[in-house]
């Protein structure tokens, strides 16, 4: 998935956490959401995004959730499999 479909993906649901708390609170929920339902494999890319600084198309709070939240959002490769293996091969949740 390009980098840019990915920016978009997370800045909608920013922008939906945003516009009901702090930023801080929103990079929390944001953080929890791409946990919950963004296969693993995408929120790698977005974690490499970031660290590699592609952010320019990226909402300060997804910036924030990735830095304030990352290990949660990077699983080991044990823990990886295992979700994968429940998810299946194309991922899952609403961006999978």
């Amino acid at each position: 998935m390009h980098k840019d479909n990915l920016a978009k993906m997370a800045n909608q649901i920013a922008s939906f956490f945003d516009a009901q708390s702090d930023e801080t609170t929103a990079a929390r929920a944001v953080a929890s959401h791409l946990k919950l339902f963004w296969a693993p494999q995408m929120r790698r890319k977005l974690v490499d995004d970031v660290d590699n600084g592609h952010t320019e198309t990226m909402s300060p709070v997804v910036i924030q959730a990735v830095h304030d939240h990352r290990s949660s959002l990077l699983m080991t490769s044990k823990h990886i499999s295992g979700e994968e293996r429940q998810l299946g091969h194309q991922g899952g949740g609403d961006a999978g």
